[in-house]
Parts: structure tokens; sequence; C-alpha cells
């Protein structure tokens, strides 16, 4: 009973985050401009070389709030599998 409590978590933990980055995304206007979106893979332009940052070694907000995300992820797979080995033993 305890393993289909963890992941009942766990996918209620995901549904959660979906929902609040879908809401974000309304909010932020990243669903505004679908005509141009539309078209962005037929475009024929070359990116423009990366800017020099003042610290390239320094890692971003975002790459530190994915990597907590990454492991809390693990984390709770790691400790279903645990519980789940751990129910059939006893």
């Amino acid at each position: 009973m305890v393993f289909y409590v963890w992941w009942i978590g766990l996918i209620t933990a995901a549904l959660w985050v979906s929902i609040t980055v879908f809401v974000w995304a309304v909010q932020a206007g990243q669903f505004s401009d679908q005509e141009r979106a539309r078209y962005l893979p037929l475009r024929n332009e070359t990116l423009a070389a990366p800017t020099q940052q003042k610290h390239p070694a320094r890692l971003s907000v975002e790459v530190y709030a994915l990597m907590i995300v990454a492991v809390l992820g693990l984390l709770s797979i790691a400790m279903t599998l645990v519980l789940l080995f751990k129910s059939y033993r006893g």
C-alpha cells in the first residue's frame, strides 16, 4: 500500500508542476504569436555569435533550478524503488 502512496505523490507533484508551468507560459505570452511560430522552422537565418560573458564558468539561476528539480525527481524515484523492494521483503 505504501508503494502506491509514493507513486500517487509523484504523479500529483508532476501534475502540479506541469499546470504551474503552463499557467506561467500563458501569462507570459508564450503562445501569443502562433502565426509567427508556424513559420520559424522554414526561415533561413544564421544565428548570431554568442556574446562573451564576464564569468563564463558561472552557472545561471535557471541551471541551478533545473539541477534541483532533477535531483528531487531522482530522489523521489529512488525512494519509490526502495519502498517497493522493502515491501516485497516484509
